[in-house]
């Protein structure tokens, strides 16, 4: 009886290690999907701010005078490249509020748009 019990003591100790080591490895690839969905997420927003450089922006500083966007069209400007990174990102099944955040967002939305303007 000595011999069972002791069987049965390793195979839950064993049962339990396995289950932990199970669970560790999920955390794990849990968090290589979120990164790589983030990635994903600033990838689409440096996308839709280059595209709405390109096809609005420049446009606009090419028609104006002194060369500069004024408050509304800057306010518009980055309302569509919000909006064009919002759809891109619905497309690829990432929902860009629940990965970064509304002021994480805006974040690497003005960064861009910095990137962009050194360009």
């Amino acid at each position: 009886m000595n011999i069972d019990l002791h069987m049965i003591i390793v195979e839950v100790i064993g049962t339990a290690i396995a289950l932990f080591f199970g669970y560790v490895k999920s955390l794990q690839i849990k968090d290589t999907k979120l990164y790589n969905m983030k990635t994903k997420a600033v990838d689409i927003i440096d996308s839709a701010v280059s595209t709405t450089y390109t096809h609005y922006v420049r446009s606009l500083k090419s028609a104006s005078e002194d060369g500069k966007l004024t408050e509304e069209e800057r306010a518009e400007a980055l309302s569509l490249a919000r909006k064009m990174a919002e759809e891109t990102a619905q497309a690829a099944g990432i929902d860009l509020f629940k990965v970064l955040g509304t002021d994480i967002l805006d974040y690497f939305i003005n960064r861009s748009v910095q990137e962009q303007k050194g360009k």
